[in-house]
């Protein structure tokens, strides 16, 4: 079984391996650890990886970049069109359904292809490199990062794009849960400890608070900015020295020359890196447009003051994760006993629900944990003022903090990488990984909707719930309890921003992109209720949050409540419980329905009768040697006074022992005496 972690970029893609005892990165074809995430379609063949950057220049119109943030997003997104605009030149389109499309032209015409269908062949080659590297092992099974940002919608979407690729994902772990496991497995921690991890890639910036203790995590509060990234610091540059060009080439503008935007975006990441370790950076653009040479020449003080705005975003959501965990602290000490169990009261239709996770963990903490340090990731936290200024950020949201450096003991380009790996060794069964468990929680709460009782005037009104909490650890289930007699419908999705404000426990939440919230819709039947009904049925809606941050399809419960006549108690059992499975609409629903008299058991036969199902759990619990007398026992109990009534039952639920035939019984049932069965036929001609 293969043990791997993909780590799936918007620039550079990594894949880790566990391998020979040891984890290990896979190089690709041109034997480096990080793959450029590019696609480019050409009148011949189709180039992924190094290849498409190298033929970016002459076909940079038919090369996807950054597919990764078009997943699950609707093409009216007003964020899109500037985002393509900057970092894209792809022409998009829009699907049917209102989803992304590129508009690219391959060898067999032009074509519109979604996202899923670019990305699909990127992971098929990362699968091919991870298979040589693993000495020609099949690649089957692993776990692929996303941002912690990612909803449902985006969520689907990416594991749609594994399975076009062949690839079983065991789990869509979380960025930030990633380089948690990382840090967490990597180092023995024997106290608990609070650190912040602060991952800026690419194109977001992920800030998250973890609790460590002794072989255990739990993400306390993650806080991200979808748009804040080292393409960001790059794109300040760009127009700085864009903008330094056109005033001394009047009549020039570079904002309709492609290449020599593409050039000038090349340069400008260049002098950031230089800028990293020097004073000062000078670099020379030949032919820039016109044929006109540039300099590029700027200090790392320039730089710092271009950098200003970008850091003030990133102390906004810095500041914010910091106000949750404050929050969340001031709600810990509020309660007595903490839980896992939260029930919550629906609007106006007696429906009750509650949130259960028997997997949650909780640091033995007595009071709430101070931020111990800061670990930054990510390939723009070597930049100099993101390091001293996240110092400052901190002491500005947090006084009393003696954090004076921010430290960056792991790997900012890999630990994403191993982290998933680690992830996938603790799923598989042919790997043993030290004991360590990883609470993660829900980034985005779950809304739930139905019809609820009709208004004043007769008209219907909507009854709406939160049924899975904001930082409701994950995976987690969810019981709701309707007492409803008619079939209806439920629906489930993110909060929108008109319905956000009604619930305070959502804390700050904000889709950072614009992608479609609903999750499903649900189509619940009933069926044809029992006479005699002592109150209103229950109907118990189960709801699971899995592994992967998805929710699953709602299972359903009819419980029914049947009255018993009172000369009839005496003889009524337990009951007899039977489970009809059917299928609507694609929805699983279990109908459960009690039975106390004994007319309702002659209406649904059994196939065994209470006075069966006890003489089965006695005999199970004697001897074999008393067993054939408890037969003969209860075989006496029915010549009494209640014989004639035995008598008119269903022969599937009481027989006579002289009329009835004889029958096999399972191996799993009660043994019947050897004089009273019949012996087969093969065994009378051996004897």
């Amino acid at each position: 079984m293969s043990v791997v972690g993909i780590d799936l970029g918007t620039q550079f893609s990594k894949v880790a391996v566990a391998f020979q005892k040891k984890i290990t990165m896979v190089p690709n074809d041109q034997s480096k650890f990080e793959t450029t995430t590019l696609v480019t379609y050409t009148d011949k063949q189709r180039e992924i990886g190094e290849a498409a950057e190298t033929t970016f220049n002459r076909h940079f119109k038919n090369t996807v970049c950054q597919a990764k943030r078009y997943l699950g997003r609707d093409a009216d997104d007003p964020t899109l069109a500037e985002e393509s605009h900057r970092w894209n030149y792809c022409k998009l389109g829009r699907s049917d359904e209102g989803k992304v499309l590129f508009n690219v032209t391959t060898a067999e015409g032009k074509q519109d292809l979604s996202p899923e269908q670019v990305l699909a062949p990127f992971l098929r080659q990362l699968k091919e490199f991870t298979s040589k590297h693993l000495q020609g092992l099949p690649v089957k099974d692993c776990v692929i990062t996303c941002p912690v940002y990612f909803t449902d919608a985006q969520r689907r979407s990416l594991l749609a794009t594994a399975a076009l690729a062949e690839l079983n994902v065991l789990r869509l772990l979380n960025e930030t849960t990633a380089v948690a496991v990382t840090y967490g497995l990597t180092r023995k921690l024997e106290e608990n400890r609070r650190v912040m991890f602060v991952d800026m890639g690419y194109s977001n910036t992920q800030v998250s608070i973890v609790d460590f203790g002794p072989g255990q995590l739990e993400m306390y509060v993650t806080n991200s900015d979808a748009f804040l990234g080292a393409r960001d610091f790059d794109f300040a540059l760009f127009e700085h020295f864009r903008k330094q060009f056109e005033t001394q080439h009047k009549g020039v503008s570079l904002a309709e020359d492609a290449r020599a935007r593409i050039r000038l975006m090349k340069g400008v990441e260049r002098v950031k890196k230089i800028l990293t370790g020097n004073k000062e950076a000078v670099l020379m653009l030949e032919c820039l447009a016109n044929e006109i040479d540039f300099n590029l020449r700027i200090t790392r003080d320039e730089f710092d003051v271009l950098c200003r705005p970008l850091l003030e975003r990133l102390s906004i959501c810095v500041g914010k994760a910091v106000a949750e965990m404050r929050a969340r602290d001031a709600k810990k000490s509020a309660a007595k006993q903490p839980s896992p169990n939260t029930d919550a009261n629906a609007n106006g239709d007696n429906a009750t629900a509650a949130t259960t996770n028997a997997n949650a963990t909780e640091t033995k903490a007595s009071k709430p944990l101070s931020i111990d340090s800061i670990e930054v990731t990510g390939g723009a936290s070597r930049i100099r003022c993101v390091q001293e200024g996240l110092v400052e950020i901190l002491k500005k949201h947090i006084p009393d903090s003696t954090i004076d450096k921010c430290r960056t003991t792991l790997n900012g380009d890999e630990c994403v990488a191993r982290g998933a790996v680690l992830m996938c060794a603790m799923l598989s069964s042919g790997f043993k990984v030290r004991d360590f468990k990883v609470q993660d929680t829900n980034q985005w709460p779950v809304l739930m909707s139905y019809a609820g009782a009709p208004g004043a005037d007769g008209s219907e009104t909507q009854t709406r719930q939160i049924v899975i909490q904001r930082y409701a650890p994950s995976p987690c289930t969810a019981k709701i309890t309707f007492h409803k007699k008619e079939s209806f419908a439920v629906a489930f999705e993110h909060p929108k921003d008109e319905t956000k404000e009604h619930y305070s426990d959502l804390m700050n939440v904000e889709y950072p992109l614009k992608c479609n919230l609903a999750i499903g819709k649900f189509q619940v039947e009933m069926v044809n209720l029992l006479p005699n009904q002592a109150k209103d049925p229950q109907i118990k809606l189960v709801l699971a949050l899995n592994k992967h941050g998805l929710l699953e399809q709602p299972q359903a419960e009819l419980i029914e409540f049947v009255k018993v006549e009172p000369e009839k108690k005496a003889e009524a059992m337990e009951g007899i419980i039977i489970i009809i499975f059917f299928l609507h609409n694609l929805k699983k629903v279990m109908t459960t329905l009690f039975f106390v008299d004994e007319q309702s058991i002659v209406d649904k036969p059994a196939t065994e009768t209470p006075a069966d199902a006890s003489a089965n759990k006695s005999e199970e619990k004697q001897t074999e040697s008393s067993k054939s007398e408890n037969v003969t026992n209860a075989d006496s109990q029915q010549t009494g006074p209640n014989k004639e009534e035995n008598q008119n039952k269903p022969d599937a639920e009481m027989v006579d022992k002289d009329k009835a035939k004889p029958s096999e019984p399972e191996k799993s049932e009660s043994k019947t005496d050897d004089k009273t069965k019949p012996a087969p036929k093969k065994k009378e001609k051996k004897k």
